[in-house]
């Protein structure tokens, strides 16, 4: 589920953080994102006009569960609006919905609800036809190609936001689906077939013209239910990036940071786990399962099995081995290991100074005279980018 096991991070528009309409039974449950604890109340040092990157982690506080679901980096002067979704998808439960925004600009960064489909060629005869709901999935017939599926998909769901948009390009991304596929779906290896692209479109934005790369990934695959050949397939790690036309390869240092610094709470992914598992067992009619939610979460337990910590050590390392497939200076980025934590993190490339708090925000200068412990309560350490 890469909606939520990548924030994944880490698509789309100033409204993001709205349900798909035509899902009748799909639940927006109220969520939390709140700065994570600790972090200091200063004012933050702007971004856009002082040349100074001052990041900060954010946590998501799934308020359904009543814990943390995850948390990444963020501009320390920018906004942030949406979280977790629970739905009535047995399969995939939850998802994230998230825009991560310049409140005095046109800067966005975001995801949206992945879309899960079915198909079969009986469905339409059985009373789903195209556009209807089966076991929780959309039922639509298999888009192979990601930037298809963009374009078909993704893409008219949102147009309404996207005044006079225009896609000026796109790109088929293999590398990133293979990433993807050995991060979220080591079990569907040599099953599913994966596809992964980019759009980039550009429309007026508050009467600016603007810019917006779309991310997603497609995977498939087919399986036999009661002899009957059915296709599982969707669109997932749908995210997205917007900026000032001319500026967007500029941001997508940021895009990257915000992406890969996304950790998920073991916690959560534990009671997680327990509630997809009861629902696809327990296969209960679809216009019910709403209504049985609730019980499905008093029967989980916030023991953490080995098989959980297993799979979220392997997923952990799994997608940290997939970032580091894509060469850092492609990506505009460098690795740096906070004297604070015992982990690398990626922050964006071509600054000299790069100091860390104990808090997990960092700031990031060219200016040889700024020295963050000048004049403010918080102890910063200067660190040194990894080789």
């Amino acid at each position: 589920m890469f909606g939520l096991r990548r924030f994944g991070l880490l698509v789309m528009i100033s409204v993001c953080t709205a349900c798909n309409s035509q899902t009748t039974n799909e639940i927006a449950l109220k969520t939390r994102i709140s700065s994570a604890e600790g972090s200091p109340e200063e004012a933050p040092i702007s971004f856009s006009k002082t040349g100074v990157v001052r990041l900060k982690p954010f946590v998501v506080h799934d308020e359904q569960l009543g814990i943390e679901a995850l948390r990444f980096l963020m501009p320390a002067d920018w906004s942030v609006e949406g979280g977790v979704i629970w739905r009535a998808n047995p399969s995939r439960p939850a998802t994230v919905s998230i825009r991560i925004y310049n409140p005095h600009g046109v800067e966005e960064i975001g995801a949206v609800p992945d879309i899960p489909c079915i198909w079969a060629a009986t469905l339409p005869a059985f009373g789903f036809p195209q556009g209807s709901y089966y076991l929780g999935n959309e039922v639509h017939p298999p888009i192979s190609d990601a930037t298809a599926a963009l374009r078909i998909l993704v893409l008219p769901r949102y147009s309404a936001h996207l005044p006079g948009a225009s896609i000026t390009s796109q790109e088929l991304l293999p590398e990133m689906a293979q990433a993807v596929a050995a991060a979220n779906y080591p079990e569907l290896q040599g099953i599913a077939k994966f596809s992964g692209g980019k759009i980039r479109i550009e429309y007026k934005y508050e009467s600016k013209p603007v810019e917006m790369d779309i991310y997603g990934v497609v995977g498939m695959w087919t399986t036999p239910i009661q002899g009957v050949p059915m296709t599982f397939w969707g669109i997932d790690g749908i995210r997205y990036s917007r900026a000032d036309k001319g500026k967007l390869e500029e941001q997508f240092k940021l895009f990257q940071t915000v992406l890969y610094s996304e950790r998920l709470n073991i916690e959560w992914l534990n009671l997680y786990s327990q509630i997809q598992k009861i629902m696809v067992n327990s296969q209960i009619e679809a216009s019910n399962r709403a209504v049985e939610l609730s019980r499905y979460l008093s029967q989980t337990s916030r023991e953490i099995s080995d098989n959980i910590r297993r799979s979220y050590e392997q997923r952990q390392a799994a997608t940290d081995r997939a970032a580091a497939r894509f060469d850092r200076y492609i990506r505009g980025v460098d690795a740096y290991r906070s004297p604070f934590e015992d982990r690398l993190v990626e922050l964006p490339s071509g600054y000299r100074n790069v100091w860390a708090n104990s808090s997990g925000e960092y700031i990031l200068s060219n200016n040889p005279n700024l020295n963050p412990n000048v004049g403010g309560t918080q102890q910063w350490r200067s660190v040194n980018p990894q080789p």
